[in-house]
């Protein structure tokens, strides 16, 4: 549904030139949720420009259903991009303009007729839930319900795409639950493909089936939410499944693990620990909500002469373990 192969963005400057994006190869499947993290810097806003068409590429291509926009001229980019839906991080709705009003804006621009732009804004605002508001202003709607406006517009002309560029980091958590659900209820209710730029771990677990990890402007880890979490010791493992601190004290070696719940029980982790003795014991544990599953991770302290016997044994039980991990590594 989205290629982009060997992607480079440079913007030139007096001081040289500044690589924001650094040779990107990236595949996103049609009908997937799939989050792109990074710390600020890392390229994300560049990337999702130019998968709007609003950056053209110093090298490289984008494709996005099917239409390699990188290399459309201008006249017929305009009309690519209206398959491309964009929610903002702050919405930027009209405030002169009614709710219906704001979601029938770009049908306007299209020059879709008065009537059919009518029917069309009615069905996108039951969709989102906001069909007895059409007649308010964005001053009478909450945070959560105005960006079930914004989404509500972006979905107006019908695009195969949905681009969510930090969609929820201005909301509460109860509210970000909500309309997170309500992202995936259209991708499931639609088909679509959803992209999600994002700084939070929090909204890849909720939703994503898919994430990306941007460092410096390139791929650093990508994948299935599943496959990425089994990368013990990786940072998205890390940042997706996070352990509490390490309590104080000597430790000898650490041996970390990841498991699913539907393949593992966490009273089976434990008891594959307790089994190897009283000098090996689980130091800090967390159970989190993945991609529609649990997923545990357990970090064991056991002496330094037992830990390939402490591997094998949680391999054996289903886990997925690594001795002496690494330091940790930010995402965002």
């Amino acid at each position: 549904m989205i290629e982009l192969s060997a992607l480079r963005k440079v913007y030139p400057s007096p001081d040289g030139d500044v690589v924001a994006l650094d040779g990107i190869d990236l595949t996103v499947e049609r009908g997937t949720v799939h989050g792109v993290v990074g710390r600020s810097g890392a390229g994300k806003s560049t990337l999702i420009r130019c998968l709007t068409g609003l950056e053209r590429p110093t090298s490289g291509t984008v494709t996005v259903d099917g239409v390699t926009i990188s290399a459309l001229p201008e006249a017929r980019l305009r009309a690519a991009r209206r398959r491309t839906g964009m929610v903002f991080q702050h919405v930027n709705l009209l405030d002169s303009r009614t709710i219906a009003a704001n979601v029938a804006y770009p049908l306007e621009v299209a020059g879709v007729p008065r009537r059919q732009r009518a029917a069309r804004v009615a069905e996108l605002l039951d969709v989102v839930g906001l069909g007895d508001r059409a007649g308010a202003h964005p001053a009478q709607l909450s945070g959560g319900q105005k960006q079930r406006v914004g989404i509500a517009r972006a979905l107006a002309t019908e695009p195969s795409v949905l681009l969510c560029d930090e969609p929820t980091s201005a909301l509460d958590g109860e509210t970000t639950r909500e309309v997170l659900g309500l992202v995936r209820d259209l991708r499931d209710r639609l088909g679509i493909t959803v992209v999600i730029i994002t700084h939070e771990p929090a909204v890849v677990r909720e939703v994503c089936d898919a994430v990306t990890l941007l460092q410096h402007g390139r791929v650093v880890q990508s994948g299935a939410l599943a496959d990425v979490v089994t990368q013990v010791g990786s940072p998205l493992s890390r940042a997706l499944v996070p352990v509490p601190d390490l309590p104080p004290g000597a430790r000898r070696a650490l041996v970390e693990a990841v498991y699913s719940t539907r393949a593992v029980a966490t009273s089976a982790a434990f008891a594959a620990v307790a089994s190897l003795g009283d000098d090996v014991e689980v130091t800090s544990a967390t159970v989190e909500p993945l991609a529609g599953e649990r997923v545990g991770r357990l970090i064991v302290d056991a002496p330094r002469d037992r830990v390939e016997e402490v591997v094998a044994r949680l391999r054996a039980a289903g886990l997925e373990p690594l001795a002496a991990p690494t330091s940790e590594e930010e995402v965002a």
